[in-house]
Order: C-alpha cells, then sequence, then structure tokens
C-alpha cells in the first residue's frame, strides 16, 4: 500500500528536472508452504503423514520515504543514441516497524509403526529451526512517537535512457540500492529443537513450537526492494515507417528483476507487455499483459483525463478480478492526480 503525500518537479532545459516527494510505503510478502494446506485438510490419517513446513517467511514493514531526484537530457549524442537521460535519486528512509524471516525449517509427523500404521493416540513429533527479526515504534503513546522512528537508512536510484532510432527508446534502472539499521524495540524471535506429544489434545508443545521464544536483541538491517528494470518503448504513430495513424499509439516492453523477496519486491523475474492509445490527446487509454512475479499472470487496464492544468488517472492491474471473481489471486487498484503551475 503506497500513498505519495506530496512530491513535486521544476524542470528547466538547461539544468534538467529536479524532483522531491514524502510516500509511504506498507507492504507484506507471505510465503506458506503447501505443508499447511495439507495439514489442514488431510489432519492426520491412520497412515501417517509428513508434512514439510520449510522456507516458511514473513515479511512486512513501514516505510516512509523522501526522495530527491534529478534528471537531465546529456548535452552530446552518440553515433548510435540520441536524447539520451540520465537520472539519480537519493532517499532518506525512516522506518516505523518491521517484522522479516531469516530463516525457517520445520516438519511435523505422525509416528508410524512397522506395519504402515499410526500408533494409537496418533502421537506426533517434530522438529523447527527458524529465526525472526522485528522492531517497531512504541506501541504506548503511538501518536507522539510517530515522527520518531524505529530504524533508518540511505536509498538510491540509478536510471539511463536513450532513443536508438525514431520515436523508439530503450532505458534501465536499478531502485531501491540500500538498506535501513533498525534500532528501537529490537528483537529477535528463535525457534529450534524437537518436540513429542503423545496425545493430540496436549497442545502446548506444538503451539510453542511455531511460537519461538523473543528475545531481546541488538540492532539488525532489512534491505530496501532493491530490483533492475530494463525496457522498451515505440510510439508507433511518430515511427518512421508509419505515414498516417489515427490518434497516438505507445507500445511497451519491461523486464524487472529483483534481488531480494522484501515487501513489494520479488526474485521471480515478471515481464510486462502494455499499450497506451489517445484518440484524442486529453484521454488516454491504458492496458497491458504481466507473466511472472508473485502475480504470475495479471492484465491490467487503466483510464486517464488529461488537461492543461491538471491529470487524473485510474487504473488496476487485476481486470480479472472483475470478469471472474472467484478465481482471483490479487487486487490492486491506483488513483492519482497531479496539478500543473
Amino acid at each position: 500500500f503506497d500513498v505519495t503525500e506530496f512530491g513535486f518537479t521544476v524542470q528547466s532545459a538547461k539544468i534538467g528536472g529536479i524532483g522531491f516527494s514524502v510516500s509511504e510505503r506498507l507492504g507484506v510478502n507471505l510465503d506458506i508452504p503447501e505443508g499447511y494446506l495439507k495439514m489442514l485438510l488431510q489432519a492426520f490419517p491412520e497412515t501417517g503423514a509428513t508434512y514439510n513446513l520449510d522456507n516458511t517467511s514473513v515479511t512486512a514493514s513501514w516505510l516512509r520515504e523522501f526522495n530527491l531526484s534529478y534528471a537531465r537530457v546529456l548535452p552530446f549524442e552518440l553515433k548510435w543514441a540520441r536524447n539520451i537521460s540520465v537520472g539519480i535519486g537519493i532517499k532518506y528512509i525512516q522506518g516505523f516497524g518491521y517484522f522479516g524471516t531469516d530463516h525457517y525449517l520445520g516438519k511435523i509427523q505422525t509416528v508410524v509403526t512397522q506395519d504402515g500404521t499410526a500408533l494409537a493416540g496418533i502421537p506426533l513429533s517434530g522438529n523447527f529451526d527458524f529465526l525472526q527479526y522485528q522492531s517497531h515504534i512504541p506501541d504506548s503513546n503511538f501518536v507522539n512517537n510517530i515522527m520518531n522512528p524505529a530504524g533508518t537508512g540511505l536509498g538510491f536510484d540509478f536510471g539511463v535512457s536513450a532513443e536508438l532510432f525514431q520515436a523508439f527508446r530503450v532505458g534501465m534502472s536499478i531502485t531501491d540500492i540500500g538498506k535501513v539499521t533498525w534500532d528501537q524495540n529490537t528483537k529477535a524471535i528463535v525457534g529450534t529443537g524437537h518436540f513429542e506429544v503423545s496425545d493430540i489434545s496436549q497442545q502446548d508443545s506444538v503451539k510453542n513450537a511455531f511460537k519461538g521464544d523473543t528475545h531481546d536483541t541488538t540492532s539488525f538491517t532489512s534491505s530496501l526492494p532493491m530490483a533492475l528494470h530494463i525496457g522498451a518503448s515505440l510510439q508507433l504513430d511518430k515511427a518512421a515507417f508509419i505515414t498516417n495513424f489515427p490518434g497516438q499509439l505507445v507500445l511497451a516492453a519491461d523486464l524487472h528483476f529483483g534481488f531480494n523477496e522484501e515487501p513489494g519486491n520479488t526474485k521471480t523475474p515478471r515481464f510486462a507487455l502494455g499499450a497506451e492509445y489517445r484518440p484524442v490527446n486529453a484521454i488516454p487509454i491504458r492496458t497491458g499483459i504481466s507473466i511472472g512475479g508473485r502475480e504470475r499472470f495479471q492484465w491490467s487496464l487503466g483510464l486517464g483525463i488529461n488537461t492543461p492544468v491538471w491529470d487524473l488517472d485510474f487504473a488496476t492491474e487485476s481486470i480479472a478480478l472483475l470478469t471472474n471473481p472467484s478465481s482471483f489471486r490479487s487486487g490492486s487498484f491506483t488513483l492519482g492526480m497531479r496539478f500543473r503551475i
């Protein structure tokens, strides 16, 4: 969940563009292995069962980002590229809450006799080995502590783009390079060892294994959702091989490679294709598809109204949520407004 509370840009042909914004980021990445679902559906059959809970992961954060950025078109051209644009962003990060899984290994199984049947009473055994970290602003007097972050850090963005031939541009960027150091109310949640229960009604051992032990710890760091983006776009109505085209049409393709599993990011690559068509200049119609990432497949749709004074844009990455709500995995909606002075 992202909200840009404030932002502005100043552009000049001589000095380039300077921008500043303040944004809130709240995100959760939740990875639940299929062992949990099997345990819920199958329970513990008489023939015995083993449920693998390895790589369980919960990562959540609340970050505030102060972003100062600068970009400009370079005053020279290359033989194979023109209108080369370079940009850099510097971010001061305030963190108000974090929960992250360092590692998680776990297994629960029914004890089975030599003839392949479960022992009477369905005795259970299991092994756990996990480490999780958390930090947050004090719960008491929450409002007064909202300006006193639990963690701080720095981040950087860098990007470059160029026009290779008429109306065709390529670009590359690396975003969110950096870390946050958490040093307030820092806790480590540790679970390790083996448990056995002779009666399924004796649940304390199982609960304690899942819960772990919470200890005070020293400061720790978390990474920002660093990612590499590679993209290309073609403004078809201005292409050299097009002589007459009704309206304006931009086609684009993008590759996203994440370097970690922080909230809002994934190591699973994502490929996207998109288009923006303007039958008249003031009304953009946008659509696209993406494959990969956490969402696997998404079909997006967006509309806008652009005037010389203000822009209003609405979009969703989840048009399938409207056409087939019984099978959707995720939903997203974006609303933005921009004013020009």
